[in-house]
């Protein structure tokens, strides 16, 4: 199986469980494709078990996004992965890390601030479910 393939495959199902659809291996490519663009991946049982998708411009980089496994959700691998893009951030000169997260993704929220992101701001219905009800996106930052 292609990488793009296992990867959608793996962001559908860590999304799915929270109503949302995962993005498929062209919407990955697409994200990949864009200048300072990078791909992180944490594997567990010979396998890619977490992944996270994110750009760098001059000296900020934003998370487009990031997926666990669900049978490696609440273990800590998310956490370890944003650690080590953080390092390898910070290595680079970057100095401000931002992300956008759904409103009710509870268990995400609590991850990113037990990491030090900051609230910033929201963007009201940002987010739609596969019912069509609206979500605000809150907009974290970390300071490297």
């Amino acid at each position: 199986m292609k990488l793009l393939d296992s990867l959608a495959q793996l962001h559908n199902g860590a999304f799915t469980q929270l109503g949302q659809t995962g993005w498929d291996a062209g919407q990955i490519g697409h994200s990949l494709e864009q200048e300072g663009a990078e791909l992180a991946y944490i594997s567990a049982d010979d396998y890619i078990a977490g992944f996270a998708l994110y750009k760098k411009v001059l000296d900020e980089a934003e998370l487009f996004t990031i997926a666990v496994d669900p049978a490696h959700q609440r273990t800590g691998l998310a956490s370890q992965l944003l650690n080590a893009i953080r390092r390898s951030l910070k290595k680079g000169g970057i100095e401000l890390f931002f992300l956008e997260v759904r409103s009710d993704n509870i268990g995400a929220i609590a991850c990113y601030k037990k990491l030090g992101f900051e609230p910033i701001a929201v963007r009201k219905n940002y987010y739609a479910d596969d019912g069509g009800a609206k979500f605000d996106a809150n907009i974290l930052r970390l300071m490297l």
